[in-house]
This record gives C-alpha cells, sequence and structure tokens, in this order.
C-alpha cells in the first residue's frame, strides 16, 4: 500500500493556518469570537493562544454582564436607554478594531478593549430587547415569545455563516482593491498641460 502523497496528509492543528471559520455561536451569542483569533493572527501576527484567551474573556464579560443585569433589571423603568448605551458600546467596540486593522501597530490592548467593550455592550442588549414588547403594552402570549426566540436564533445562527463564508472567500477586501484599482486608473489619466503663459502687452505708441 502507498502511502499518502503530501496532499492527502492533513496537517496537525497546531500547524494548519488560521482561517475565517463559518461556525455558529453559542445560543445569545455573536459572531466576534469565531473570527477574532483569525482575524487578529492575519492583520496583527497575534498568537492564536492571545488572541484565545480575549475570546474567553468576551465570553466571561457577557456571563457577568447578564448577572448584574439579573440584579439592577428591576430598577430599570425604561429599555430605550439601555439600549441606546448598548449600541453605542458596539459601536465603539468596532472603532477599536477597525483601529487595530488600520494603524501599524497593531497593539493587541484594542483587540482587549473592543471584545470587553463589546461584551458591556452586548450583555444587556438581548435580555432587554426581549422586554420592549411588554413596554409598549403588547401581550406576550406563547406563540409571540416562541417567534421571538426562533427570530433571534435563525439570525444568530446566518449572520455568522454568511459572514464566516464571505471571510473565507475574501470579501472583506473587495471594496479596498476595488479603491486601489480606482487610484490607479486615476494615476494613468494624462495630466493637463501647463496654460502657456499670456504674451506681454503692447507697447503704447
Amino acid at each position: 500500500m502507498r502511502s499518502p502523497g503530501p496532499a492527502a496528509r492533513t496537517l496537525p492543528p497546531s500547524a494548519r493556518p488560521p482561517s475565517f471559520p463559518a461556525r455558529t455561536p453559542l445560543p445569545g451569542g455573536s459572531p466576534s469570537p469565531p473570527i477574532l483569533p483569525a482575524f487578529a493572527e492575519h492583520v496583527g501576527k497575534v498568537p492564536v493562544q492571545t488572541s484565545a484567551i480575549v475570546s474567553s474573556a468576551y465570553w466571561g464579560g457577557i456571563c457577568a454582564g447578564r448577572l448584574v443585569w439579573a440584579a439592577l433589571s428591576h430598577r430599570v423603568s425604561s429599555g430605550w436607554p439601555v439600549l441606546a448605551a448598548d449600541g453605542s458600546l458596539m459601536l465603539l467596540s468596532s472603532l477599536c478594531f477597525v483601529a487595530f486593522a488600520q494603524l501599524e501597530s497593531h497593539h493587541v490592548w484594542q483587540l482587549w478593549a473592543g471584545a470587553l467593550i463589546m461584551a458591556a455592550g452586548f450583555a444587556s442588549s438581548l435580555p432587554c430587547a426581549i422586554t420592549m414588547p411588554s413596554e409598549a403594552g403588547v401581550v406576550i402570549t406563547p406563540g409571540r415569545l416562541l417567534a421571538m426566540n426562533l427570530a433571534g436564533s435563525a439570525g444568530e445562527s446566518l449572520m455568522p455563516f454568511l459572514f464566516g463564508a464571505a471571510f473565507e472567500r475574501g470579501w472583506y477586501a473587495r471594496p479596498a482593491h476595488r479603491s486601489r484599482r480606482l487610484r490607479g486608473l486615476a494615476s494613468r489619466l494624462p495630466s493637463p498641460s501647463p496654460s502657456s503663459p499670456p504674451p506681454p502687452p503692447h507697447p503704447l505708441p
């Protein structure tokens, strides 16, 4: 029996190059942790072990935030300010990830800040959003509650899969590639020739 060729052999997990996986997160999760190690290694050459610790801190932050929300939610009179604060925190966390990707330094603290701030914003957003229909006076029947849970599960399962598939195919780089291509085409256009200076005025007779 012939030994399998190099193409048929499988590499150990430690030797496999990281890629953007199209995984489905845990219930109530988000697409950030599955792609965070691959993103950090691909952009900033961050070791997978370090980004794995950051991902664990993200889930730990969500767990701690849910416990805090359970203890303090009875004092909240309206969920709208909470959702606004959660959305602001998620936007701030995305700016941290953008800074990590765009700045040449690629500091690891930017990953930590982005992951922990996102965990703080995401922790109370889901339980708070579930209470919004009751705040608006909508009667929550078992069928409506089931529909809300199914819609949430479908969204949190489908979107990470689509984002992971897009990252694996490199679709995230197409806008930047098109921008560079347009700049290259613009640089090839002939520059306008400088206008000739006006002739000197004729002397008066």
